[in-house]
């Protein structure tokens, strides 16, 4: 579904009582990423009714198992996302940490200008 049927789908799980989960996963690292998200969570706090009754939400960044990666590279050789020069970690190819850590930080500064920081879960 689109974010306007998802967010809908939130709104009306929020109604009847019933535990939401918001998974923002994977973060990726694009060309304007902070104006990306920054817009992205301002939807989510415009249009969810209760941004106050989300379980939690989760945040992780653009990993691909290595073999996977590399038949993605030949199906999109001109892809500028998959051939983006990652980082090895145990058959697993990731961003570095200082880029992960940038964009974790961009995502979750957002987050907490809506909801109270245990509400934010970090994966991957």
């Amino acid at each position: 579904p689109n974010l306007k049927e998802r967010i809908r789908d939130i709104n009306f799980c929020l109604q009847k009582d019933l535990r939401v989960r918001i998974c923002i996963d994977p973060v990726i690292y694009i060309k304007g990423y902070e104006r990306i998200y920054k817009d992205f969570i301002e939807i989510l706090r415009r249009e969810i009714a209760r941004v106050d009754k989300i379980e939690d939400f989760s945040l992780g960044t653009f990993r691909i198992p290595n073999n996977y990666l590399k038949k993605i590279r030949k199906i999109y050789p001109a892809s500028e996302l998959i051939n983006f020069p990652f980082l090895n970690v145990s058959g697993y190819s990731q961003y570095h940490p200082e880029i992960k850590n940038k964009l974790i930080k961009t995502v979750k500064d957002e987050l907490l200008k809506i909801l109270p920081e245990q509400k934010i879960k970090i994966y991957g």
